[in-house]
């Protein structure tokens, strides 16, 4: 949906969620820098306060690249094979998150071999991103909301057992919520819980510890980046059976998406072995 208009060009309300989230990131690092809390670490240091452009260029360009190609990819390939123009087409631009967040990391490893980032830099610098990231991608699913995308299954009748009273509450608040260019029936709103269980809530706990963590200055080098990929394939893997446009594709009870969140959560599991270890960023 657009925006607003600058004669003669449509502003679609994607373009401004990027732009939102992309100058929070901007500002998140500008402010790290200004506060120097790496300088202890001349490279990250440096990194966030004279170099801070070209990280974001890195960041935006591949999570738009390849966050539309995975989307092409691994969920809609037959369809674009089928209508080619699409994948042009902007103003329909499905992305995904896993796709932008896999390659951003890859992008990042590209990024830090040109800058000669030793291991331990490059995960500070994924802690870093993955902290002010679930702030800018949940302006997106404010902007799914707006735009009516990626709506609930229908409120089942199992939950008519609750009163009306109650009922009444989650519709005031949105849970519970009739989407009018869809239909005209009462639906789970997963626009609003995944602006809640997967981002605002995430980007409380990042904050958190990364707090404690300046503060204390203990670090556990990529801690941050580990508990952001578990906690996200957590709520993403449930709330993906509430999600209408997710209905279609369970093979065996699992969704594409959710075999990628098992792969992530024992990823997980495996640095929680392998690093136990604290370290100092005295």
């Amino acid at each position: 949906m657009i925006a607003f208009s600058v004669w003669p060009i449509d502003i679609y309300r994607y373009w401004v969620f990027y732009v939102v989230a992309f100058m929070s990131a901007y500002i998140f690092f500008y402010l790290l820098a200004k506060r120097k809390v790496f300088m202890n670490y001349p490279k990250i240091h440096l990194l966030l306060d004279k170099h801070t452009d070209d990280l974001i260029l890195y960041c935006v360009l591949w999570v738009l690249l390849w966050g539309r190609l995975w989307h092409i990819l691994i969920y809609d390939l037959w369809y674009y094979f089928d209508s080619p123009r699409e994948m042009l087409q902007f103003r329909k631009w499905g992305m995904s998150f896993i796709g932008g967040m896999v390659w951003v990391s890859v992008s990042m490893i590209i990024f830090a071999r040109k800058r000669k980032l030793k291991k331990s830099e490059l995960l500070r610098l994924l802690d870093l991103i993955l902290t002010i990231t679930p702030l800018g991608i949940m302006f997106g699913r404010i902007w799914n909301f707006l735009n009516q995308e990626l709506y609930g299954i229908l409120v089942p009748y199992d939950f008519r057992w609750l009163s009306n009273r109650i009922i009444s509450l989650f519709q005031k608040l949105h849970i519970f919520h009739v989407y009018d260019n869809v239909d005209s029936f009462l639906r789970i709103n997963t626009n609003l819980l995944a602006g809640f269980f997967e981002w605002f809530l995430l980007f409380v706990f990042t904050s958190i510890i990364l707090l404690k963590f300046i503060r204390k200055w203990i670090y556990r080098i990529g801690y941050i980046t580990w508990f952001f990929l578990v906690r996200y394939s957590i709520a993403r893997f449930f709330l993906e059976y509430l999600r209408m446009d997710s209905q279609s594709e369970f093979i065996l009870y699992l969704t594409k998406s959710q075999r990628f969140f098992i792969c992530f959560f024992f990823l997980w599991l495996y640095f929680l072995l392998r690093n136990p270890q604290k370290v100092s960023i005295r």
